[in-house]
């Protein structure tokens, strides 16, 4: 079994996709894993997570003229990747404990139609999305498929969300794209910062 640090390892930043591509099915189990194991707060799962494949080019070209990406990459990433899984708000249905706790008066923003796409609640939403997205990485790096991550998203409006498959008015959050990397050169032209002005034990 290969360990969770070799997994993790083998995570890359990748813009450049091969033709040859996953087949659905991978990416379905994928997903399913996923889903079956990533925590939610009272599991709402308050996320929507579409997935444009290799038959979906015309989707993927929209969704990338409407991110600043598109403004200063002329490569065309989207449309190149067989995969691109987009997060974006979802009104969440309350399951019964929910139910019942705001029948005692608590609060559910992202249960609230007037409330689930505010700024406030997306910072919980947010966080979220990004664990769906560590697990969903390191499950497609165990199969040596490559993630890319996307946020440089700029606002849809209702009309374009249409063709992407949106509720009325919901707002992309987060971009994935997946595939196999054909680029081997390493990005070194982007450090962290040394660990101890991030990490501090007191």
């Amino acid at each position: 079994m290969t360990s969770v640090l070799e997994v993790f390892s083998k995570r890359r930043q990748t813009k450049d996709f091969k033709s040859k591509f996953p087949e659905q099915k991978i990416i379905k189990q994928i997903i399913q894993k996923t889903f079956d194991l990533v925590p939610s707060k009272q599991n709402l799962v308050p996320y929507k997570v579409t997935v444009l494949g290799p038959d979906n080019p015309i989707e993927k070209d929209i969704l990338e003229n409407l991110t600043s990406a598109a403004i200063i990459d002329s490569r065309k990433v989207f449309h190149n990747a067989p995969y691109i899984i987009f997060f974006s708000t979802r009104l969440s249905k309350p399951n019964d404990l929910v139910q019942y706790l705001m029948s005692k008066g608590h609060l559910y923003p992202k249960c609230d139609v007037d409330r689930y796409k505010e700024d406030g609640t997306l910072l919980d939403v947010n966080i979220e999305i990004g664990m769906f997205a560590t697990i969903f990485t390191a499950f497609c790096n165990e199969k040596n498929i490559d993630v890319g991550y996307c946020s440089c998203y700029v606002k849809n409006t209702d009309d374009i969300g249409n063709y992407l498959f949106l509720d009325n008015g919901d707002k992309i959050l987060f971009i994935l794209y997946v595939g196999y990397n054909n680029n081997t050169r390493k990005n070194t032209s982007e450090q962290k910062p040394n660990i101890n002005e991030v990490v501090f034990w007191k």
